[in-house]
């Protein structure tokens, strides 16, 4: 893994709980929204999920993000850092 900010392990697992997180989301855009933030902690590690919707939810993605603490002590997510986790293409069958 290229990324300095998370190992091959953390990445295997924030990977498994994106997959359910991303699932849940999915299924239920309605109750989230199409631009969703969550946090994971892997191991006393906190890194934030984005999951969104491009093309009227024909494209929805989940994003890995690294996480800091701010000068006021709380975490603040690194924008400009992050890995592609998810990718997917919905099709119609009307």
């Amino acid at each position: 893994m290229s990324k300095q900010w998370i190992t091959k392990d953390e990445h295997g697992r924030a990977f498994y709980e994106a997959e359910k997180i991303f699932g849940d989301w999915i299924s239920r855009t309605a109750m989230y929204d199409e631009d969703y933030w969550v946090s994971v902690d892997i191991d006393g590690k906190v890194f934030d999920l984005n999951l969104w919707q491009k093309d009227d939810g024909k494209w929805s993605y989940c994003t890995i993000h690294p996480t800091k603490v701010n000068n006021k002590g709380q975490l603040e997510t690194v924008g400009t850092e992050y890995i592609r986790m998810i990718t997917l293409e919905r099709h119609s069958y009307e």
